[in-house]
């Protein structure tokens, strides 16, 4: 079967949906199918609509004769009228990949009804979903106001990290006697909720916790500029490290180090780096928004606060601090949660099944 993939950017960048969408590529690849990707340039949202009056997706499309178009739903705004052009060329199906929905983001009221018409409209013009989590699948339910979509549920798998880390050594590195280690992992942009866990940190005791930020601070250099303002404004330079982006092996030491992962994001579709921390017996602090629920259990291997709340976070936070049994305990019980989670070879063949089910009338 022959299929395209439409996306922004690079395959290569290091972030969650990215990295599923690559985890796909190659696993289908192994079951036999044949996949070209079609690049857009990532740009500002406004100048993504102007890509629905070029032709580039149609000429690409033109040379091929695809059985399935699988397309990023990040990339909606330069799709939401394509979409309707692609079906008068041509009878390919389109599936969505959606890590999440746009407007699951907050954002300005006025932001929102406009991206959400854009995204509703986008939704609508194709056939099928690929969702990394039942919460994505019920946000686009909610969007465009239908059930019974054609769609399956994708999870991220886990075997992507290897992590190789014994039970013994989650409960010793617990009960050290070093400050609580806690980490933030991820790109450097607002919806991560990294000033909310900084305004937390600064209502607890200084010797009791260290920070370690690991991020691409590259995306909105303002918001990194005011973060590190409210940094200095709480005095809490010496107890924090920036790492910026980080490679592997940097990445698997900090890792070994960290207690506790914190990323309070405003929504996350599912959350790859929870999974990441659980398989590394760290314990994940995420939000309530989105679909951390799916794989954290509140209280049992992780904690889920809501967005924003930086109250709920410094008590999270300063109960670890200073309960290292009860921290061994939600330690462990992520390292088993990880161990059941399933592959990336599992999730692909969910998809392989999906494909080859659909309703349409496709080459095989």
């Amino acid at each position: 079967m022959r299929i395209g993939l439409l996306i922004y950017g690079d395959l290569s960048i290091q972030t969650g949906g990215f990295l599923y969408d690559r985890k796909l590529v190659e696993g289908l690849t192994i079951l036999g199918y044949e996949i070209s990707t079609f690049s857009l340039p990532w740009r500002s949202y406004s100048s993504h609509l102007l890509d629905n009056l070029s032709n580039r997706v149609l000429e690409w499309l033109a040379q091929r004769k695809l059985d399935i178009l699988l397309q990023d739903e990040l990339a909606h705004p330069s799709l939401f009228i394509m979409n309707s052009r692609i079906r008068r060329a041509s009878a390919t199906p389109m599936i969505s990949i959606v890590h999440h929905l746009r407007t699951s983001e907050s954002a300005h009221i006025l932001t929102r009804v406009f991206q959400s018409a854009i995204e509703r409209t986008y939704l609508r013009s194709v056939d099928g979903f690929i969702c990394n989590s039942k919460t994505t699948l019920r946000s686009i339910q909610s969007l465009i106001h239908e059930v019974n979509l054609s769609s399956v549920i994708a999870y991220p798998g886990r075997d992507h990290i290897q992590p190789g880390i014994a039970a013994a050594e989650v409960e010793t590195r617990a009960h050290s006697t070093t400050p609580l280690q806690l980490l933030f992992l991820g790109s450097i942009i607002r919806r991560k909720g990294l000033l909310t866990l900084i305004d937390a940190l600064a209502g607890i005791e200084r010797d009791l916790w260290r920070l370690s930020i690991a991020g691409d601070d590259s995306f909105d250099p303002r918001f990194t500029q005011s973060l590190q303002r409210r940094v200095r404004q709480h005095d809490l330079r010496a107890n924090i490290t920036w790492y910026g982006a980080v490679n592997n092996r940097e990445l698997k030491e900090l890792w070994k180090l960290a207690h506790v992962l914190v990323v309070p994001s405003q929504y996350e579709g599912f959350g790859i780096v929870y999974l990441e921390a659980m398989g590394h017996g760290v314990v994940p602090i995420a939000s309530k928004a989105g679909g951390a629920s799916e794989l954290i259990d509140q209280g049992g291997n992780g904690y889920l606060i809501e967005a924003d709340d930086v109250v709920s976070l410094r008590s999270t936070i300063e109960r670890l601090c200073v309960d290292r049994a009860h921290l061994s305990a939600l330690g462990l019980a992520a390292l088993q949660r990880y161990s059941r989670h399933p592959t990336w070879r599992e999730s692909v063949r969910e998809i392989d099944t999906f494909f080859k089910n659909l309703p349409f009338n496709i080459v095989m």
